[in-house]
C-alpha cells in the first residue's frame, strides 16, 4: 500500500508526577515560537535541528542535506501540508541518533525544501521528526521545563488524564467540542499537531458549515501555512474548546475561510489542536496505545494571548523584517509598513532577541517599548504601548 505522508506546519525524562524516569532518558529542547526543537544527528552528521511534530505522518529532511548525509533517493511521493501539496523525494539509509536513545535508529525520510520555515519561526530547521519516531517510543514533552523524554513503557497517569485518540491520515485525532464565539457548541474531532504554532485551527469545511465567520468580536486577517505554501486565514477568539475532560477558555483560533487544493484539510474533522493549547500541559504521546496523557502545568489557567503590537515578523540571520501590519494596532497607527526592518527594542538588537523572545514581549498588555525601524536608509523611531487586539 502506498503511504501518503501528512505534514501540517505554518504555520514540543518523566518526573514523579506522571511516573518513573523513562528508560531512554530525556533531553532539553529549544522553543521556536512554541514549537519543540530538538537536536539529533543523521548518519554521524553535525548536530541538526528537528521540529518534533505529531502532525507529520513521516519524517522530513531538507533537500539541501540529502547528499551530504549519504541518503539514497529511491523515488518520489506527494507531501500534503497546511498550504497544499508538494512533491517530495523518498529516501533510504537514514540512521537517527538522539542522545537519550543510545544506539541510532533507522528512520524513513522524505526530502523537501523546508529551510523557509526558519524565517517563520526564527530558529534553525534541518528536518521534522514525525510519526515514525513516535511509533517507536512513548514520548513525553514537558513544555514548562523544556525537556523531551523517551521510553518504551508508558508512565502511570499520576495527576494526568488519559485521552484516547484514533489515527486519521497518519496523525492522532481526538474528540472535541468547539464552543463558538456566539455560544453555539459543535461536537467534532481535532487533530493533535505539536507542529502548529496556533492554539486551534478550524478547517474551511467546518468554518462554512457552522458559519464561523465573521467573528462577532475582533478578528485579524493574516497568512498561515507551511509545507505546500501560504494561505489567507483569519484569527479570532472562540469561547472555549473542550477535549479529554479539559476546558480551554477563550483560545485563539486560526480560521481557514476557503479550501486550498491539495491541502491537509480533512472533511472528517473540524481542524487541529496546536502548541498554544499543548503548552498548558506535560504531554505524554503514546502512539503504541493510541492515547495521550495530559497533566496540566502552572500555565493551564493563563490566558492564551497573541501579538499586541500589530506586527507580523520574519527573521533571517541578520534582519527581523515586517511582513504584515494590522492597521488598527499600535504599529499600524504609528505608520509602520510591510518591508520595514525592526532593528531595536528598548535598545536591544531585534535579531539577537529573536522571534520567540519578541513574541513573548509583545504579548503582555500595557507595556511601552521604544522601537527602531529602518525603511531603506531611513531610521525611524516609534514608541508603542501594547494592547489586546483580540
Amino acid at each position: 500500500m502506498t503511504r501518503h505522508p501528512f505534514i501540517a506546519l505554518i504555520a514540543f525524562g518523566l518526573v514523579a508526577a506522571v511516573g518513573a524516569q523513562p528508560v531512554g532518558g530525556r533531553m532539553p529542547f529549544e522553543s521556536g515560537r512554541g514549537l519543540v526543537l530538538i537536536q539529533g544527528r543523521i548518519n554521524g552528521s553535525r548536530p541538526l535541528s528537528f521540529i518534533l511534530d505529531t502532525g507529520a505522518g513521516i519524517s522530513v529532511i531538507d533537500n539541501s542535506l540529502i547528499e551530504s548525509l549519504g541518503l539514497k533517493e529511491v523515488g518520489s511521493t506527494t507531501a500534503i501540508g497546511a498550504g497544499g501539496a508538494a512533491r517530495a523525494k523518498s529516501l533510504e539509509g537514514a540512521k537517527l541518533a538522539l542522545d537519550p536513545l543510545g544506539e541510532p535508529v533507522e528512520l524513513p525520510l522524505i526530502g523537501l525544501p523546508i529551510k523557509g520555515l526558519e524565517m517563520q519561526i526564527g530558529a534553525p530547521v534541518d528536518g521534522i521528526l514525525g510519526r515514525d519516531l513516535f511509533d517507536k517510543y512513548v514520548i513525553t514533552i514537558d513544555y514548562r521545563d523544556r525537556w523531551v523524554g523517551f521510553s518504551k513503557e508508558p508512565p502511570a497517569p499520576g495527576r494526568g488524564k488519559v485521552v484516547p485518540f484514533k489515527y486519521e491520515r497518519g496523525i492522532p485525532v481526538v474528540e472535541a467540542t468547539v464552543e463558538l464565539s456566539d455560544g453555539r457548541k459543535v461536537v467534532t474531532t481535532l487533530g493533535v499537531d505539536t507542529g502548529s504554532t496556533r492554539g486551534v485551527t478550524l478547517y474551511s469545511g467546518f468554518t462554512t458549515e457552522n458559519k464561523v465567520l465573521p467573528f462577532p468580536g475582533a478578528s485579524i486577517e493574516t497568512l498561515s501555512g507551511g509545507v505546500g505554501g501560504m494561505r489567507a486565514s483569519v484569527l479570532g477568539r472562540l469561547n472555549a474548546v473542550e477535549f479529554g475532560g479539559f476546558r480551554i477558555a477563550r483560545p485563539i483560533a486560526q480560521v481557514n475561510p476557503t479550501a486550498v487544493s491539495g491541502s491537509a484539510e480533512s472533511a472528517d474533522r473540524g481542524g487541529l489542536l496546536g502548541s498554544e493549547v499543548f503548552r498548558k500541559f506535560r504531554v505524554v504521546v503514546d502512539y503504541p496505545r493510541n492515547r495521550l496523557i495530559l497533566e496540566p502545568n502552572d500555565d493551564f489557567d493563563r490566558a492564551i494571548e497573541t501579538d499586541m503590537v500589530g506586527l507580523g515578523l520574519t527573521k533571517t540571520a541578520t534582519h527581523v523584517r515586517v511582513t504584515r501590519v494590522n492597521p488598527k494596532s499600535p504599529a499600524g497607527e504609528g505608520g509602520v509598513k510591510p518591508g520595514d526592518v525592526l532593528v531595536e527594542v528598548d535598545g536591544s538588537s531585534a535579531p539577537t532577541l529573536g522571534l520567540t523572545a519578541l513574541e513573548e514581549l509583545f504579548r503582555t498588555e500595557g507595556k511601552t517599548y521604544s522601537l527602531v525601524f529602518m525603511r531603506g536608509q531611513e531610521r525611524r523611531e516609534l514608541k508603542v504601548t501594547t494592547r489586546r487586539l483580540l
